[in-house]
């Protein structure tokens, strides 16, 4: 039996290339500001065509958890914590 194919996938839209214009997360309904932080549009393969994450500049405090929350139901953005210890380096690097 051959193998089941994908003929139509559905996308929901990146929400990110909205946060090149306001970094706060308002535009994108937020009603608290994103931590401050960049977009990473870059792969070890070389730029992306669209903002893959939001990487903070330092890591989050315990309450930060909370009050990001709304980002998941408003723009589908989840906090993920990356341990890049172990020699791996950073989005910087």
């Amino acid at each position: 039996m051959p193998a089941p194919t994908v003929t139509g996938m559905a996308t929901l839209p990146n929400p990110l290339p909205r946060l090149a214009a306001d970094p706060s997360g308002r535009v994108l309904g937020l009603e608290l500001p994103l931590p401050p932080g960049r977009l990473i549009d870059t792969t070890d393969e070389g730029p992306w065509h669209e903002p893959l994450l939001w990487c903070a500049d330092e890591p989050a405090a315990p309450s930060a958890w909370t009050a990001v929350q709304p980002a998941r139901r408003t723009a589908g953005l989840l906090p993920v914590l990356l341990d890049v210890g172990g020699g791996q380096g950073g989005p910087e690097e």
